[in-house]
């Protein structure tokens, strides 16, 4: 339940600063960057072309990225490895916990999100 506290919580401040899709989706990064994550390993660069690509017009700059990672990585959901001139990062069992929890509380997430914008009174 901390969990979707702490969701609801971003979603919330996301929406009351301002209203773009953009920022709402920035509120996510760390769930597409679990998701990407869960398929294969990669570096930041790819992870943004797949954030890219999953969105149809996001492109999360590298200083959204890396510091993302970072957090991940000090929370124990992604490890790093290093291989010639690149840094990979993968999915750890902590962070596949979280997305599947993630996973499974979407509905009850959209639920609390359009109530608290019908709350707004945002159409």
């Amino acid at each position: 339940m901390n969990f979707m506290i702490n969701i609801y919580f971003y979603l919330s401040i996301s929406i009351l600063m301002t209203f773009p899709l953009r920022y709402l989706l920035k509120g996510l990064l760390s769930f597409y960057i679990l998701h990407i994550l869960s398929q294969n390993p990669t570096y930041g660069y790819d992870l943004i072309k797949k954030i890219e690509n999953l969105t149809g017009f996001w492109k999360p700059s590298p200083g959204s990225i890396y510091p993302a990672l970072n957090t991940l990585k000090e929370r124990g959901l992604v490890k790093m490895r290093k291989e010639k001139k690149r840094i990979y990062y993968e999915i750890t069992k902590k962070g596949k916990k979280i997305l599947k929890d993630f996973h499974e509380s979407k509905s009850q997430l959209i639920e609390r999100l359009e109530k608290t914008l019908k709350s707004l009174k945002v159409k």
